[in-house]
């Protein structure tokens, strides 16, 4: 039981960081997408 609860565990943890990972390259992209529509609209 305890294998099998660390597995899971892991398992949680690997997905959030990756989910963080994707959450924070799309919130960059968005940013640095409406970043470079100011510059070029001036």
């Amino acid at each position: 039981p305890i294998a099998c609860f660390l597995l899971v565990a892991g398992l949680g943890i690997i997905l959030h960081v990756k989910w963080l990972e994707i959450q924070l390259i799309c919130r960059s992209h968005v940013l640095f997408g409406t970043y470079r529509k100011g510059q070029t609209a001036h």
